[in-house]
């Protein structure tokens, strides 16, 4: 089929079994693109009455027909689960440098997993071998140090879907990431993978993807790139990304801490931001972000200090924490501090969500379920 690398990939990880199977054409048809397809799995697959963390809950993973070819911007990938925040089947999608591209290339459209390994594990794909590898040295790790390590031991062109420590430890606003760029699983998608002791996937293809009337196809694909290419704002969006509709800082300092834009792959545009903190105690630290503006949510909140709401922001994505919901939380925790509802512990700072050290602290303590961090981390 045109566009299908054609197979789907089922893995056990209770029984440690691996299976495949091919793609029903009359699925492809019917259920179009990659959340299609994945709504239908899901739905004839997951068990009815099943808790989001219990082993035998499951979730699919995949990308659609046009993610593998030189249409622009085509890259996502999607994931159907229930989920842990809201207790109900809930979908998430993200774009990323190259996993949805790799996991086509290696031959699977989708992945559906289910059980929970007796230890840490990932998941490794690569064509035709696939297996369940041990986690234990990546258990723990920031997201940006598991993708790093995961990295230098795979070399070549690869994708990467990671948890932080607030997915290991199941918080309901962990998320997983996609290539360390782009979130993947509001509403706790982190946890789901934690719960069944999945640090990461991790995929590398040499295959790709045919279409089934090339010259068709080109025409269809040239002519969106040159609707991009004509757009009388391009340039604009090159050079600013998100930042161009929501200015939340002079551009002058934008610019002072914009390293380089990045692309997801095939897309002609780039808006995802390499950034550097070039002032304060966190001088050079790095961070690649599906854009600026996320870096400065905190200053929404109050948070005075540009270079101390991205080093926040840096914290919240290592530990794999869902950023909106994390804000939200905060904002919530601290009126029901004021009525007296909840009580914090004496060793415990105040929740002040204009202050980076309360922020940071309290970071830490939902991701690690630490104190009254234990209950927040259930979200709201």
């Amino acid at each position: 089929m045109g566009g299908f690398a054609g197979s789907i990939l089922s893995v056990d990880l209770s029984k440690g079994n691996i299976s495949t199977q091919p793609i029903d054409e009359d699925i492809a048809r019917n259920y179009i693109g990659g959340l299609g397809v994945c709504i239908k799995l899901a739905y004839d697959l997951i068990p009815s009455g099943a808790e989001p963390l219990a082993p035998e809950s499951l979730f699919v993973l995949g990308t659609g027909p046009l993610v593998g070819t030189n249409l622009p911007s085509a890259s996502r990938v999607f994931v159907v689960s229930k989920l842990p925040l809201s207790k109900t089947v809930g979908w998430c999608g993200a774009g990323g440098y190259s996993f949805g591209e790799q996991l086509k290339s290696s031959g699977f459209d989708h992945i559906v997993v289910t059980g929970k390994a007796d230890k840490p594990v990932y998941l490794y794909i690569e064509d035709e071998r696939i297996e369940i590898r041990d986690a234990s040295a990546l258990w723990g790790l920031g997201v940006e140090a598991a993708y790093d390590s995961i990295c230098e031991k795979h070399k070549g062109r690869i994708g990467v879907l990671a948890i932080g420590p607030a997915g290991e430890n199941k918080s309901a606003i962990s998320m997983a990431f996609v290539d360390r760029i782009s979130t993947l699983g509001r509403g706790g998608f982190g946890a789901i993978m934690g719960s069944k002791n999945l640090k990461a996937i991790v995929v590398k293809g040499s295959g790709g993807i045919n279409v089934a009337d090339r010259k068709r196809f080109n025409s269809i694909s040239q002519a969106v790139l040159k609707t991009i290419k004509e757009y009388a704002y391009l340039k604009e969006w090159q050079d600013l990304g998100m930042f161009k509709a929501f200015p939340l800082v002079p551009l002058d300092d934008y610019n002072k801490m914009k390293a380089r834009r990045a692309a997801c792959i095939s897309c002609p545009v780039g808006c995802k931001d390499i950034v550097r903190i070039t002032e304060g105690p966190y001088s050079g630290l790095e961070k690649h972000t599906s854009s600026a503006i996320n870096l400065l949510t905190p200053t929404m909140y109050g948070m005075k200090n540009i270079w101390e709401s991205i080093r926040l922001v840096i914290e919240l994505d290592n530990f794999g924490l869902d950023m909106f919901e994390f804000f939200n939380l905060l904002d919530f925790a601290r009126k029901l501090v004021d009525s007296r509802i909840i009580q914090l512990q004496p060793d415990e700072t105040e929740i002040e969500l204009k202050s980076f050290n309360s922020m940071m602290s309290w970071a830490k303590k939902i991701a690690y379920r630490e104190g009254t961090g234990g209950l927040l981390a259930d979200g709201v």
